[in-house]
């Protein structure tokens, strides 16, 4: 009936002589062993029946094509660069067999993607996308694949995708599954034998971007339950063409639903947030608001749309254009690039240019750059270097002053904010607190912001010169 391969070649089929193996066509990945010696001896009345029990039992497990561990698997071998086959990926013959699993609708696609001669990336695509976008693809060390490499599901029931030296560079943390499933939402999904338990889901790994309409998976409790309390629910990938390790930006959620857009900076190699955002995924529902800015409220008139945490740190909205097949942008949570993880760096002053152009770094009073030749590695004071140890000699002999910097403004941290009489007083207030590295004051109503960062003593100026009209930005300087 079929060939016996390799010892290594795990995810392919080893049959029996004796036995006759059954793979339903059209959308299900199952294979039945049948005996010789039953099949022979059996009534003729049986033998009617049992294309009627074949149907049954496949429409019986699930409407969504299923792959089927110890069978199902794809390799770069197969031509990538055509279209995706409407047959069954789970053949025994890996020269036949189609290099993609389709979702049930067959709008989405997981398969190889071709970067270039050699290069390949296992990942999710819109299947009528001739570029491609990536939904999701594994986490590996490296931004691409070689000609070989190959996806296997295994008989104990791991995905594992092999290189072409038989190495294994990814497998997700399951050992009992024993079909794998791609939903209509993008979510690879795989499920023990009963098909109830899930024991992975891509949703739950997720790289920079999360489909958020079509929303109709049942496996899953809420769309909720996906983007709440995540230490990384989103990662920024370094450019638009690595798909290796993540880059300097990162999602965070906490059980409120606070979302927290986070930066690194590479200069001290510190984390910092640089802006807050609010998600509510309930009750069929996806919204998405800046604190006191614009809000993004789910469009159900779009059949497919993803939020995606571009390599700028900026969060997009992109909504499937049918009629031209290509990912249209339809939204952006900010038009502001000095907020989009300090830009200049630590106490670096951002500036955006009008009308689009590039924005400019600067120094405050009493700082200079960090590399004179890349401003946007930020700013130091040589004077201030050691703050902690001779703050408090320093405020009492004098040499601590406040400095005046228009157009600028250094974004949360806050340490205290009061209300106070005048500009002098909030100065006084960071003078006097050795935390206390900037301070921001509001004429209107005179209020104080006394800011400051306890464990790291660095601050980042994020925002450009519209957002500080109204208020007088100070910074400690010697």
């Amino acid at each position: 009936m079929g060939r016996k391969k390799d010892s290594h070649k795990k995810g392919t089929l080893y049959p029996n002589t004796n036995t006759m193996h059954i793979i339903t066509i059209s959308s299900l990945s199952l294979s039945l062993s049948l005996s010789h010696s039953f099949l022979m001896g059996a009534p003729l009345f049986l033998l009617l029946l049992l294309p009627l029990f074949l149907s049954t039992f496949h429409g019986a497990l699930a409407a969504t094509p299923l792959y089927q561990a110890g069978i199902a698997h794809f390799s770069t071998q197969n031509d990538s660069s055509s279209k995706p086959s409407s047959s069954n990926s789970s053949s025994s013959d890996s020269s036949s067999s189609s290099a993609f699993w389709l979702s049930d609708n067959g709008t989405l696609t997981f398969g190889f993607k071709s970067l270039g001669p050699n290069q390949y990336l296992l990942c999710i695509w819109v299947t009528a996308d001739t570029n491609r976008t990536p939904l999701w693809w594994p986490s590996i060390s490296s931004s691409s694949l070689t000609q070989g490499a190959t996806l296997n599901f295994t008989r104990n029931g791991n995905l594992e995708l092999i290189d072409a030296n038989q190495s294994i560079l990814w497998s997700p943390s399951t050992s009992n599954a024993s079909f794998a499933k791609l939903q209509n939402t993008g979510n690879l999904q795989l499920f023990d034998e009963t098909l109830e338990n899930l024991q992975w889901q891509s949703f739950s790994d997720l790289r920079d971007t999360l489909v958020v309409r079509p929303r109709e998976d049942t496996s899953i409790s809420s769309l909720s339950s996906i983007v709440v309390d995540k230490s990384y629910l989103l990662r920024s990938r370094p450019n638009d063409s690595s798909y290796g390790p993540p880059g300097r930006f990162h999602l965070q959620t906490d059980v409120y639903s606070v979302a927290y857009l986070r930066a690194l900076d590479v200069v001290y190699n510190v984390e910092f947030i640089y802006v807050y955002a609010y998600i509510n995924a309930s009750q069929g529902v996806f919204e998405l608001s800046r604190d006191g800015g614009k809000t993004y409220r789910d469009n159900s008139s779009m059949p497919m749309s993803m939020l995606r945490l571009d390599p700028d740190g900026n969060l997009r909205i992109y909504a499937w254009n049918a009629s031209y097949s290509k990912w249209d942008k339809v939204w952006f949570f900010t038009g502001n690039n000095c907020l989009l993880g300090s830009p200049c760096g630590a106490y670096g002053i951002c500036k955006e240019g009008t009308n689009g152009s590039s924005l400019t770094c600067t120094c405050p009073a009493g700082y200079e750059p960090v590399d004179s030749q890349l401003i946007s590695r930020g700013c130091y004071s040589n004077n201030l270097k050691n703050l902690s140890s001779i703050c408090e000699s320093a405020r009492n002999n004098g040499s601590l002053s406040m400095v005046e910097n228009e157009h600028s403004d250094y974004n949360y941290n806050d340490l205290t904010d009061q209300n106070v009489n005048d500009i002098d007083e909030c100065k006084k207030l960071c003078l006097d607190n050795c935390d206390c590295i900037a301070a921001s004051y509001r004429q209107s109503d005179k209020h104080c912001h006394v800011k400051g960062n306890q464990k790291t003593q660095l601050l980042f100026l994020v925002l450009g010169m519209e957002q500080s009209i109204r208020a007088s930005k100070l910074i400690k300087t010697m």
